[in-house]
């Protein structure tokens, strides 16, 4: 099996070749038949448990978030040095029966939510959606006077819905950001260069034992507990498709646009997620 996945679901290196890994191809093979002939991700998951073979070496259960690596790797076809696994037409069959966000989405209730969580990406401010008959549409922010090229509704909610279909199949992108994490190198270093001093001073050793303990326990704070939350909500999932308003206000704070018209996703974690991430 392929070492933390650096190689797709099914292959193998041999003798510095890329190979087929026969095991995991039947699972792939599968995987694709079934899906295309009406399976959910929900029932392939359920069965995917039932089998010996896992995605990771770790042996983690099978989820929703690996089916959906495998369904839109589009390698299995052959290519890119990649043996095929599958036909073309076998591929196209599933390609198609994948779901698309947004087919079964209220769009009022999507632009309801956009409206309330679109935020100025210069000052923060809420901003407000200005259109009229003959096709100008802007966003405008009245504290900073940020005024958005051309981008209408429509625009926007597919580019929401683009991020939140990406962070949907890759849900460990869910992460929280690095510069909220416990630093605490130097305290940790000090603390081990003591310990390994002769005749140290064990209650002073206790004392800093404490203190790092303290540290970590003040650094798991809301950012790490909304990252799970998060990722529990993604991988609870069956897709997207019908939830996309409800799931961009659990999992969200703001949608972000920029003064040239991009758009990025500030999630609960305070994880800011850009549309051209995603592409």
């Amino acid at each position: 099996m392929a070492s933390n996945r650096k190689l797709p679901f099914g292959y193998e290196i041999r003798m510095g070749q890329v190979c087929v890994q026969e095991q995991e191809a039947k699972i792939v093979r599968a995987i694709f038949k079934a899906y295309a002939e009406g399976a959910s991700y929900r029932q392939l998951t359920d069965w995917l448990n039932t089998q010996p073979i896992s995605y990771h070496e770790t042996d983690k259960p099978w989820n929703k978030n690996m089916i959906a690596r495998i369904l839109s790797c589009s390698v299995y076809a052959g290519g890119q040095d990649y043996p095929s696994l599958i036909t073309e037409e076998e591929q196209m069959r599933a390609f198609t029966a994948k779901p698309t966000m947004g087919k079964t989405e209220v769009d009022g209730h999507l632009d309801k939510a956009l409206r309330a969580l679109a935020r100025c990406d210069v000052c923060g401010d809420r901003l407000e959606y200005r259109q009229n008959y003959a096709g100008w549409a802007r966003w405008i922010c009245p504290s900073c006077g940020m005024l958005s090229p051309q981008i209408s509704m429509e625009s926007v909610k597919k580019d929401v819905r683009s991020i939140l279909e990406y962070i949907f199949i890759h849900a460990d992108s869910v992460q929280p950001p690095q510069c909220l994490h416990y630093q605490a190198t130097q305290q940790e270093d000090a603390f081990i260069r003591m310990i390994n001093t002769a005749g140290f001073d064990e209650v002073t050793a206790k004392e800093m034992v404490m203190d790092i303990i303290a540290g970590r326990f003040e650094a798991l704070g809301s950012e790490d507990y909304e990252t799970e939350r998060i990722r529990n909500i993604l991988t609870s999932l069956e897709s997207t498709s019908k939830t996309g308003a409800s799931l961009l206000e659990q999992i969200s704070t703001a949608v972000l646009i920029h003064p040239n018209g991009s758009i990025s996703l500030k999630l609960r974690n305070k994880q800011i997620i850009e549309r051209s991430q995603v592409s």
